[in-house]
Parts: structure tokens; C-alpha cells; sequence
């Protein structure tokens, strides 16, 4: 993730009486777990605001609820919450909620703390949620890096999908088709489950954003070919997207074309880049590249500012104020991307695309706001219905000299799939059971010492 803004920790460092470093590393908890979460599509409702990616009966309903959480459904009972919100368990678990206490026992345990430390973490956690109380802070979720460490970790750690069905030995890796296009992986199946046969194959595509219409069909293609060409007869080839979590919206589509979907954090390679920050486009590996004066003086030509992003934010925003934040959030995460970009590729006589594009998400309490962004330039297109980011993204990067390739790994964003979701849930039960038995504890200390 990227680093929270230093006046931001001073701020929680003077509110809690805690040192500088303790406070830096429960934040940078805070942010691993929250984006952990939203990456595997829950909805995370803290304090301040309620944080999710597009919409889900899951939010809806939230934003519906007349009557308070019952005691189950705040101590993370995930069968209490989704009667709570008369919502079928079915559709809950694809975005099952995270609250405060589950947020406390992720932090507890991402960094070993002990029960007398629980009192530290929640007053650096309910310091953080106030911070959000200014209207023009907006949270930023981390990039998940290239696809190409993705791949390299897969390959590495492809024991990983057995957990969620799948027993593979990968045979293919960028394996050019007659179409002369490359699926990331192509593996054969190791063992007869209800689903698959030894020897059926599966082709992987893989995703460092949040799955997309166009990688669904990208993938459908892929699956095509490979029965088609590779397979025999008698053998099935399935499809698994993996990705940095998926819309709601594009659940259908998933389950219409018979693809499987597994989130980066199911896998566990959003534990992998918290665990090896290293590997986040936002920290690079080798330092940035100077650049030469006549380039820097054509990026500075080429740069517009946030202003540009104002006019088409007018139609959703009637507040001036709340317009200018989103547009400052949305030109911040563009500007880190352009860091990234630069990072990597050097000047911008040097850069593969004349015109690079990303998509970026700005999340508020109440909405959230996603747009296909240019990092060189001022273009930008707003999601709305019948807008594909990705498509649109795609026309811009095309349409521009150059290489005119998109960035690999930083293009877009977007199931229904039960495979996984058992131990998923078994793990946030007694993830949330574990934190409830925290908080009782100490409850009973602070009734304890009113007695005393």
C-alpha cells in the first residue's frame, strides 16, 4: 500500500499518546486489511464511511437498514448479518461485510499483538476513522502490481489453488494459439473431483485489477481455442479467471460463459505483496531514471492538472467543495501511476505507450467513483451504465502513436462460484469470534475496575 500522509500519523500520534512508529505500523494494518477485504469483495463498514466496490445487494441493503445490527451481527456472525439485512446467504457471501471488530482482530493479527494490546489498537484505529471526518480525505485503495509477478508468484506457489478445488500442474505458459494471442497459463487437471476429470484442462488468465466483461470473454475465446486445438475428444477444458476481486454486475456474464473466479486475496497473493512490499508498483525496485531536460520539459507540456477533471464531474456533483475533492483524489491516484509508469519505463521518449491509461476508484462513504484515467494526458472517462472503462481505456491507448500498447497489470478492473467460499468463511469465523472474545475481555475489565 501506498504510505499514509505524514500529518495524518502526527495527528494519531498526538490524539492517542502513542509513538510515531507504533502508530505508522497499526495504519499500515488498517490499510492491508481493509484492502485485503475489498480485493475479495466484501463490504467494509467502519465509523466513517462504508467502503466496497460497485454495487451489491450486500450495500443496497445496508444503505436500506432501518433497525441497528443485532449483537451477532456486530461481533461478526455472518449468518446473523445477512437476516439482519433479509438478505439470502447465497447472495451475502459474495460480499459478505467486515466491521469494526473484525477489523481489530485483522490488525491483532497481522501484527502478533497481544489481548493487553487490544485498549493501543483501538484507539489508533477510532483516531484513524475520525481523521475521515474531513470531507476532501478520501481512502486509496493499493495497487496489486504487474502481471507478470503475479504470474511468477502462481507458477511458483500453484499448490495454492488446491485449497479451492482446483489440483493442477501447469503445461503451457503464454502459449501462442493459432490466433496468434497468449493465455497466462494453460495446466492439466491432477485429480477426479464433482467438476473435473484427471487429465481435463484449464486454461488460467490472470488479472492484477478487478475483473472486467472484456477478460470474461477474453478468457471464453481462450477456452475455445484450447478445445479446439489442444484437447482431445473425451478431455473438458474449464476456464479460471483470477483477479483483484469482481463486480456484482458482472456475476451473470461469469456464470452464463461457466468461467470460475478466484480473487487474489482467495489465493493469498494479497498476503504475499504485504508480506514483500517490495513488490508493489508503488515502492519500485530500482530507483526512477532521470529525466533529460528536453523531455521533462515535454512531460511538463503535456501535464494538465485536477482542474481537467471538473467538467464531468458537474452532472453527479451539485457540491462545488465535494467536486473538487473527487476530482483531487482522482488526479492524486493518476499522478501515482504516472510515478509508477515512470519508474519503470524511464522518460517519456522511452515509454512503450505515448499514452498509457489505468482505471482508478475514488471511495466515499455513500458512492464510489471509478474512471479510465490517461497518465500523460487529461483524458478521462467516468463510469456509467453503458460505459466499459476498459474498452474506452483501450480506444484512447490505441488511438495515440507509439507502441500503443496498454500497460500490462494496470489496466482495468472487473461470480458466482461456491468453490472457496467454506474456509473463507470458516477463517472470518473465528477470525470474528476471536475478536469477540477480545472485546468481551475487555468489557469485563472496565466493568472490573468500576466495581474496584
Amino acid at each position: 500500500m501506498g504510505a499514509e500522509e505524514e500529518h495524518v500519523i502526527k495527528q494519531i500520534a498526538t490524539e492517542t499518546g502513542q509513538s510515531h512508529e507504533v502508530v505508522e505500523r497499526v495504519v499500515a494494518a488498517i490499510h492491508d486489511a481493509i484492502d485485503y477485504w475489498l480485493a475479495d469483495d466484501y463490504v467494509v463498514v467502519l465509523a466513517p464511511f462504508t467502503l466496497a466496490y460497485g454495487d451489491s445487494p450486500t450495500r443496497r441493503a445496508l444503505v436500506a437498514a432501518e433497525s441497528d445490527p443485532p449483537h451477532d451481527a456486530l461481533h461478526g456472525d455472518h449468518l446473523a448479518i445477512a437476516k439482519w439485512l433479509g438478505l439470502d446467504f447465497d447472495d451475502y457471501v459474495l460480499n459478505p461485510v467486515a466491521n469494526r471488530i473484525s477489523l481489530v482482530a485483522a490488525i491483532a493479527d497481522r501484527l502478533d499483538s497481544a489481548d493487553e494490546e487490544i485498549d493501543r489498537l483501538w484507539a489508533v484505529l477510532e483516531a484513524w476513522e475520525t481523521t475521515y471526518e474531513d470531507p476532501r480525505r478520501v481512502y486509496q485503495v493499493s495497487a496489486a502490481g504487474r502481471e507478470a509477478k503475479l504470474e511468477e508468484w502462481l507458477v511458483e506457489h500453484i499448490a495454492a489453488l488446491r485449497d479451492h478445488g482446483f489440483h493442477l500442474i501447469v503445461s503451457h505458459r503464454q502459449h501462442v494459439l493459432p490466433s496468434r494471442r497468449r493465455p497466462d497459463l494453460i495446466a492439466r487437471i491432477l485429480s477426479d473431483d464433482d467438476e473435473h476429470r484427471i487429465g481435463d484442462w484449464l486454461v488460467l488468465e490472470l488479472k492484477a485489477t478487478r475483473a472486467y466483461p472484456d477478460a470474461l470473454r477474453q478468457l471464453d475465446d481462450y477456452v475455445t481455442e484450447v478445445r479446439e486445438h489442444i484437447a482431445t475428444g473425451v478431455e473438458t477444458v474449464h476456464g479460471l479467471l483470477i483477479a483483484d476481486g469482481i463486480n456484482h454486475a458482472d456475476q451473470d456474464l461469469r456464470s452464463d460463459l461457466g468461467i470460475a473466479f478466484l480473487s487474489l486475496a482467495q489465493i493469498g497473493y494479497r498476503q504475499h505483496l504485504i508480506e514483500h512490499r517490495s513488490a508493489s508498483p508503488m515502492v519500485p525496485s530500482e530507483p526512477p531514471r532521470t529525466l533529460s531536460p528536453s523531455v521533462a520539459e515535454a512531460a511538463e507540456e503535456s501535464a494538465d492538472d485536477w482542474t481537467a477533471y471538473l467538467p464531468s464531474l458537474d452532472p453527479a456533483f451539485e457540491d462545488e467543495a465535494e467536486r473538487v475533492t473527487v476530482a483531487k483524489a482522482l488526479w492524486s491516484m493518476r499522478e501515482q501511476r504516472r510515478n509508477g509508469y515512470e519508474a519503470r519505463w524511464g522518460g517519456l521518449a522511452d515509454w512503450p505507450a505515448q499514452h498509457p491509461t489505468t482505471v482508478v476508484d475514488v471511495l466515499r462513504a455513500a458512492w464510489t467513483v471509478r474512471a479510465a484515467v490517461c497518465v500523460r494526458c487529461g483524458w478521462h472517462v467516468l463510469e456509467s451504465r453503458g460505459v466499459e472503462l476498459h474498452t474506452e481505456a483501450k480506444k484512447h491507448a490505441l488511438a495515440n502513436p507509439h507502441a500503443s500498447v496498454l500497460e500490462r497489470g494496470e489496466n482495468p478492473p472487473r461470480q458466482r462460484v461456491t468453490r472457496g467460499l467454506p474456509a473463507r468463511f470458516e477463517q472470518a469465523r473465528r477470525d470474528a469470534h476471536r475478536a469477540a472474545r477480545r472485546v468481551q475481555m475487555r468489557s469485563d475489565a472496565e466493568h472490573e475496575d468500576t466495581l474496584d
